[in-house]
Order: C-alpha cells, then structure tokens, then sequence
C-alpha cells in the first residue's frame, strides 16, 4: 500500500502536458505488443492518410516508439526524462508554450516525414526534447563511465556520435536537433538582440493561453512547487531524476537574465 502511495503521489507531481502524451505513447506500445494492432496501423503513409481517410496516423507516427522492450524503455526514459524537466522548469507554469513548443515540433516532422519518406518520427521527438534541455542547463558536469566527462551542453553531440559509431540511422536525431535548435534561437536568441528585444516568433497563441487557464493547467506549476518543498531533494513525478542524465541547472534561469 505504500509503495502504490508512493506511484500515484509521483504521478500526481507529473505536468499535465508530460502525462498526457507518456498515455498516448504506452497505450500505443501496449497495443502493439498485445496484438490490439499491428505497428503498420500507425506508420506514416500519406496515400493512406489522404486517400483512405486514415487521420490518426498523424499522431500515431509521432508518439509511437514500438513494442515494449528494452530499446523502447530506455528510449521511452529518454524522451520523458527531459520532457519533464522541461515542463517543470523553462515552461513552468507557461503550459500554452510548452504546448506550443511541442505541437511547432511535431508539424515539422510531419512535414520531413512527406518530403523524405520516414514514417516513424517518435525519435525526432526524443532528440528535440533532450537538444533544448541542454541548452538550457549547460553548464551541469556529466561523465559517462567515468571516462568521458563533458558539460551537459554536448550531450546531444555525445549521443547523436554514440548512436552514429553503433551504425543506426541519425536522420531522426539531426531533425530533431534542428527542430530544437530552432526554437531556441527564436524564443532565447533573437529577444536579446537589441533590434528584436520585442519579438517573439514563436509565442503561444491566446486562445491557447486561455485554453490552459480554463483547464487550471497553470496550476500545477505551484502545486508542484508546494510538494517538492514538503518533498525534500531530488526530483518529483515519475521522471525525475540525475545521473549521467543531469539535474536541472538550478542557476538556469539566472544565467538567462545576465
């Protein structure tokens, strides 16, 4: 009984974005793997999503990351790892952006997925999550094996040349790099140049904003708060965590603002 306790408070203390799309993924993973469907229901395949009417297969080659097994778990721990963390702390209490962030994502896989023929992008995703958080701690001290000791900075670059050495396709990670990249020059770059202080490119549109305010979502950001401060250290919900994966930076959001 306490240690139920202890998953459904962890659950309670994941962000309402994280949450919803770690039930889209696993629903999708366990279809697969107890046969409700087979894995060539949610490939991309524009003839069959214009032609035959078959939608869901726009979202299902996103969020799908194959069956459960040990590969899908660790990328699974991956992409909600730093999803997490960033909902929690860039875009605390702005789940309109986090939103945004990821939808302005997802639209540019769908369109890499047309125009070069992949039809699983749920990597892309990974790589997007885990390329933004590092640029938004970057300074945390990482070490792999020991050996390897590096900022958190190249960690992107340290995994897209771990997974280029094992000889897999780096197509996914470099899209979803680019896609990280993006957004980061446009919301964190171009607001410090002097002639575009006032622009933001890429801002969560209101009725998004209002969207997210009628749902309470913005509240989760101090219900969180006030349980990680009864909570001691570490950090909360079911991702949370450190390691070779790396804390939040807690000077983050300082270093910003010099």
């Amino acid at each position: 009984l306490i240690k139920m306790q202890v998953i459904v408070d962890n659950w309670r203390q994941t962000p309402p974005v994280t949450r919803s799309i770690f039930l889209v993924t696993l629903a999708l993973s366990l279809g697969v793997t107890l046969e409700v469907f087979t894995p060539l229901k949610l490939y991309f395949n524009w003839k069959l999503i214009w032609n035959k009417g078959e939608y869901w297969r726009l979202i299902s080659c996103l969020f799908f990351k194959g069956g459960l097994t040990p590969h899908t778990i660790f990328d699974f721990y991956i992409c909600f790892r730093y999803m997490y963390s960033l909902e929690t702390s860039a875009f605390r209490g702005k789940p309109a952006d986090f939103i945004t962030f990821v939808f302005l994502g997802c639209s540019f896989f769908l369109i890499a997925a047309f125009t070069l023929g992949l039809q699983n992008m749920s990597g892309a995703i990974s790589a997007m999550m885990l390329y933004f958080w590092a640029r938004k701690n970057p300074n945390i001290e990482m070490s792999f094996l020991d050996i390897f000791h590096f900022r958190s900075c190249f960690l992107p670059y340290f995994l897209f040349l771990m997974i280029m050495l094992s000889g897999y396709d780096t197509m996914l990670d470099l899209l979803g790099m680019v896609a990280g990249h993006t957004y980061y020059f446009c919301e964190e770059v171009v607001p410090r140049i002097p002639q575009t202080r006032s622009l933001r490119l890429l801002k969560a549109p209101a009725w998004l904003t209002a969207i997210c305010q009628f749902f309470r979502l913005h509240q989760f950001a101090a219900a969180d708060g006030q349980a990680a401060a009864g909570g001691g250290g570490g950090g909360g919900g079911f991702f949370g965590g450190g390691g070779f994966w790396g804390e939040d930076d807690p000077r983050a959001e300082e270093l910003e603002q010099q």
